[in-house]
């Protein structure tokens, strides 16, 4: 993509998104046409494009693609031997397992994520997040 030398000449945001489209580089013509929808650009000055598509691909590379985001609902079972890039496993009140059991099953769920885990505990009364979580102590919030 060749743009002008001089950095204040105005290129159309319509053309740029054209020749985006062609190159398949769907990040960027997803900016030109949020430029064009949401602020109302029809123009952007020449020497603007370099900045914003280094700011593209800084994204891409730290965050990834998310134009393919899915949410996948599943037991801890169910998700064995797979990866994610984002867990959130949400921890019941009472489960029928022991302690030991409870660790493992808590430790293959964290162990499933790529970037980042979130456990959620259901915890009314704030009792189990008062100690370590498996301790084997009896639990205060029965």
């Amino acid at each position: 993509m060749s743009l002008p030398a001089d950095p204040g000449v105005p290129v159309s945001c319509l053309e740029l998104a054209e020749i985006a489209r062609g190159l398949n580089a769907h990040d960027v013509n997803e900016w030109l046409e949020k430029e064009l929808r949401v602020g109302g650009r029809r123009t952007i000055p020449a020497g603007d494009i370099p900045e914003h598509i280094k700011q593209i691909v800084h994204r891409r590379r730290a965050f990834g693609h998310f134009g393919e985001i899915s949410r996948v609902a599943m037991t801890v079972h169910q998700a064995k031997n797979r990866e994610f890039e984002f867990v959130i496993a949400l921890w019941p009140l009472k489960i029928a397992q022991d302690s030991e059991q409870q660790r493992r099953l808590l430790y293959n769920a964290v162990t499933r994520a790529k970037r980042r885990a979130l456990v959620i505990v259901e915890d009314p009364k704030g009792g189990r997040l008062n100690g370590p979580l498996f301790s084997g102590a009896p639990s205060t919030c029965d």
